[in-house]
């Protein structure tokens, strides 16, 4: 108290740090606006020459930080959140040189204090730093990363020198061949020094011919010695060896099904789009708010819709996985005709299936995991940098759910936002649909046509299922109808039997496909041009259709029913429902039958086939997988080392949108190279 009454005192530092410190509505404007409420910005918080201090803090994912305020540097969070610290202040205040300044920031404090206690939110003083923890998991993060690096630079610098010996011996061969039969007269060095410009010169030549070169068995004049040290350690040096996987990332495959990698890379970049306004909007808050958010806002607008709509993009890459899981497993299991049934030959072969599946997942997603447990907390900090504790909790608790693939059930009944690495949740249910899938593989190749009936059934029972369970439950996938759209995400979101139908779609493609789909297809005739633009157009109405009355009304609490209250979503409960049911139904059946139209006709003079087929899309797609993993890390670090609110404006949204995507890819080129590829060859 001695300290405040000083500080009241003295009116130089009292009215610098009333006009530094946040000046927030009250609780109704709460209750009737709050999202618009908790904009504002939080004062002058450079121009506060003392403390620091900002209030929203909690431990929960939905705490948003609304206020700051310029204290004496005496005082600790913990003296803010007291009960009496109010009635502390306002004695205070009563020393102050000027009295109406005096009451206006003890007026300040009390409405700040008011809005914590409604809350049960909290403060934080200074700028907030994550303390370190590096044993165990911080160690064993630098351990497998610096074992990573040591092997990547050892095999690429093993690997060089070898290929060039190889080359140079080849063509002195051949030289020596066509010497002997008069054809040419062949050129040796006959100094050291050109002998080590040809050494150069052939370095730089290595190339993919090289590549090609080193894996036959049959290359002609190989020298026995040579041949013996290529062998040794061979399959340790390929795996790690940097510049043969950066040749294969880069490689064009297979035309006829180039097609996905666009679809690939579009349906990643859509996702980012989301999660850059989701984990923007949650982290920090936007200073405007009025300008983002429904009724006003952009994403009431028909633009915002793309933003909103961002959903849909998770499901094309479940139909790519499905398509892919057929395609593969079809063609690497061995079709038996003996008289073990469908389920045995499956339980036979599940651990395969399943050691497989988890040693390409596995390296990559831990070592992201560790980063983003042990590494990303601690590259920053400042007023908003508390919201790691909220993030790493659940990874504490929880973890090993991770690492299982049920972290989309375990712990039941949490939204999952409250999970660890929560857009991790497709990686589970990516697992889980695999090891379902396998089945329907089996049982196609026991009687493809029973295959093709039983994912057909297995498909409308996920439909079925969704719009039962989104009728008695009321579910919303609108993203402010409050109440109905948190009971879907925690119940519907990231559940298997929900996403089944968008998995299964892809593997349904797969089945009626030709076995071969490399096999050149029929022409692309008009037929085919009228059932693309029917596809098109639905993928438009499911995309733009909620601008039509679904953000009519201002955003609701996640308490709040949007028919119960003047919040959310504008249109009944029946179009709810049918929204809910079948929207996801339209999209998968329509990038479904696109996949079936494009796989098989490179030359099919569409110009959505001709865009998704560009040959810059190759290495990105082989990026996807880990930019996936990286990009919400990437905007976390940067949005929470912020110092203010973000001001939105659709300009600088989308020059924030390529500066994820850029250094989400430069990242993921990183822990590609270095991870993901060797571990994937070494198995």
């Amino acid at each position: 108290s001695t300290h405040l009454s000083l500080f009241f005192q003295d009116h130089a530092a009292l009215a610098i740090a009333t006009e530094a410190s946040s000046h927030p509505a009250g609780l109704d404007a709460l209750y009737y606006q709050p999202w618009s409420w908790a904009g504002g910005g939080l004062g002058n918080m450079a121009e506060c020459p003392i403390q620091k201090c900002i209030a929203g803090a909690g431990i929960r994912r939905d705490s948003l930080t609304f206020a700051s305020l310029c204290v004496v540097p005496q005082c600790t969070a913990h003296d803010l959140a007291a009960g009496d610290f109010v009635d502390v202040m306002a004695k205070a205040s009563t020393g102050a040189k000027d009295a109406i300044l005096g009451r206006e920031y003890t007026h300040i404090v009390e409405r700040i204090a008011h809005l914590n206690k409604f809350l049960g939110t909290g403060w934080i003083c200074g700028d907030f730093v994550v303390p370190w923890t590096i044993w165990p998991f911080g160690a064993l993060f630098f351990v497998l990363a610096g074992f990573s690096i040591v092997a990547v630079f050892m095999a690429s610098y093993i690997s060089r020198p070898s290929t060039t010996r190889q080359k140079l011996s080849e063509r002195n061969n051949i030289s020596a061949s066509l010497q002997s039969r008069g054809d040419v007269t062949p050129i040796m060095p006959e100094l050291e020094s050109e002998e080590k410009k040809q050494e150069m010169t052939l370095i730089l030549e290595v190339n993919d011919e090289i590549w090609q070169d080193e894996k036959r068995p049959d290359s002609p004049n190989i020298d026995a010695s040579l041949e013996e040290q290529e062998t040794k350690g061979s399959t340790f040096v390929r795996a790690f060896d940097i510049f043969a996987n950066f040749r294969e990332l880069c490689a064009l495959k297979s035309p006829d099904t180039v097609v996905l990698d666009g679809l690939r890379v579009g349906s990643l970049c859509w996702i980012i789009v989301g999660h850059l306004m989701a984990i923007t909007g949650s982290v920090a808050g936007f200073s405007n708010p009025k300008e983002v958010y429904p009724p006003t806002g952009y994403l009431a607008h028909l633009s915002g819709q793309l933003v909103i709509s961002s959903r849909f993009a998770v499901d094309t890459f479940l139909i790519i996985s499905g398509f892919l899981t057929f395609h593969v497993l079809n063609r690497k299991l061995q079709r038996q005709n003996d008289s073990r049934g469908v389920l045995r030959r499956y339980f036979t072969s599940l651990p395969g299936l399943l050691l497989v599946r988890v040693v390409r997942i596995l390296p990559l997603y831990v070592m992201i995991l560790l980063f983003y447990t042990q590494i990303a907390p601690h590259m920053g900090g400042g007023p908003f940098w508390y919201e790691w504790l909220a993030l790493l909790k659940p990874c504490h608790d929880y973890g090993w759910t991770n690492l299982l693939f049920v972290n989309n059930f375990v712990p039941f009944g949490l939204p999952t936002t409250q999970t660890c690495f929560y857009h991790s949740w497709y990686l589970a249910v990516d697992m889980q649909l695999f090891l379902f899938s396998a089945v329907l593989v089996f049982w196609y190749q026991q009687n493809r046509i029973h295959g093709i009936r039983a994912t057909a059934v297995f498909w409308l029972l996920s439909l079925t299922i969704t719009a039962y369970l989104a009728a008695v439950r009321h579910w919303s996938i609108n993203t402010f109808d409050g109440a109905a759209v948190a009971r879907y995400d925690v119940e519907a979101y990231s559940k298997p039997h929900i996403r089944a139908q968008s998995y299964l779609t892809g593997v349904f493609v797969a089945m009626i496909l030709p076995p071969n789909i490399l096999e050149r297809r029929s022409l692309f005739t008009w037929s085919h041009r009228f059932i693309q633009l029917l596809c098109l157009a639905g993928m438009l109405v499911v995309s733009f259709l909620s601008c039509m009355g679904a953000y009519a009304k201002r955003a609701c609490q996640y308490q709040e029913w949007p028919n119960e209250s003047d919040c959310g979503s504008d249109w009944s409960e029946t179009e709810n429902w049918v929204f809910a049911a079948i929207s996801r139904t339209v999209w998968c059946t329509a990038i479904g039958t696109l996949l079936h139209l494009f796989l098989g006709r490179p030359d099919s003079c569409s110009a959505v086939s001709c865009i998704l087929s560009w040959r810059c899309w190759a290495p990105l797609s082989r990026l996807s997988f880990a930019a996936y993993l990286i990009h919400p890390i990437v905007i976390l670090i940067w949005k929470l080392g912020n110092t203010e609110k973000e001001v939105f404006s659709p300009i600088t949204f989308g020059m924030s949108f390529i500066s994820v995507c850029v250094v989400s890819y430069l990242a993921a080129l990183i822990a590609t190279l270095f991870v993901e590829m060797p571990a994937s060859n070494l198995w």
